[in-house]
């Protein structure tokens, strides 16, 4: 089996890459050699040339490849871009997953799966997968009808990429750039019900960041994003008219979200076009 791994960084260097690191580290031999990891540097600054041949030597990967981005790229876009790659199964990965020996063998033990989602612990609670909105805390098979996770760890067979290239033309919903990715993607999924088969298996150590300390700035535009997702969601998923929406933003932005009013054109923008501002550009 030909596996891919993508790992996307955004402020980081390679040594400083929980993901980067703990990968080199227990991925196991066997599997190096029928390996192809590709590092998506999506900026703000680039990685030097002795920085990555440094990593390339201490990881002993067969194959490495670095791509690099400055202008911070959306994720459903690189998601796309990899998945229109060369192979069987493919994982996908941002920077800050601790990767134990388990989850490799999870993939190896487990090659008939479409879709493997491990749980994705958070100081030692199960927070993803859910299956009927409760959180798996074991191994098992999962009904694709039902589930729901985040893209960490996620890994995809070339026949999940093919079903779902067919039906809705990409993996990722083109119109979201960063949060709703993920909820977008398993809702894609779940229509597909029963001609993928799922399971959960290993965990994963992930920081999400609602259970992180946060500055002000960066909470405010975690709440902008997660309003464009919420736009997004009731305009292409839940079947809600832009009337309904609009008065659903009105409610909002008079309410809960009064600090994002200085952000009103590009929140008009997304739901006038029905797309991330973001997703305008050449992306």
């Amino acid at each position: 089996m030909k596996y891919l791994f993508l790992v996307v960084i955004y402020k980081s260097s390679l040594k400083n890459s929980e993901t980067l690191n703990s990968l080199s580290e227990n991925i196991p031999e066997w599997m190096r050699a029928c390996s192809h990891l590709i590092i998506w540097n999506n900026g703000p600054l680039l990685v030097g040339t002795d920085e990555f041949e440094a990593f390339k030597l201490s990881s002993r990967l067969e194959g490495i490849q670095l791509e690099q981005d400055v202008e911070n790229r959306p994720l459903r876009w690189i998601y796309n871009w990899v998945l229109s790659g060369n192979f069987n199964r493919c994982v996908l990965l941002d920077q800050d997953t601790r990767l134990g020996k388990d989850y490799f063998s999870a993939l190896h033990e487990n090659p008939d799966l479409d879709v493997l989602t491990p749980r994705i612990l958070t100081r030692g609670h199960v927070c993803y997968p859910r299956l009927n909105k409760q959180p798996i805390d074991r191994d098992r098979l999962l009904n694709v009808e039902h589930l729901v996770s985040i893209g960490s760890g996620l890994a995809l067979s070339a026949n999940t990429v093919k079903l779902m290239t067919g039906r809705y033309g990409s993996v990722f919903d083109e119109r979201f750039a960063l949060y709703g990715v993920d909820i977008s993607f398993f809702i894609r999924l779940q229509k597909l019900g029963a001609d993928l088969k799922a399971g959960s298996y290993a965990a994963l150590d992930h920081s999400l960041s609602e259970h992180e300390q946060e500055s002000p700035e960066l909470r405010r535009f975690r709440e902008l994003e997660k309003l464009y997702t919420e736009i997004l969601l009731r305009l292409h998923y839940k079947g809600a008219s832009k009337a309904k929406v609009l008065r659903y933003l009105i409610r909002r932005l008079s309410t809960k979200r009064r600090s994002l009013l200085r952000f009103l054109p590009k929140i008009i923008n997304c739901w006038h076009y029905g797309v991330h501002p973001r997703c305008h550009s050449k992306w």
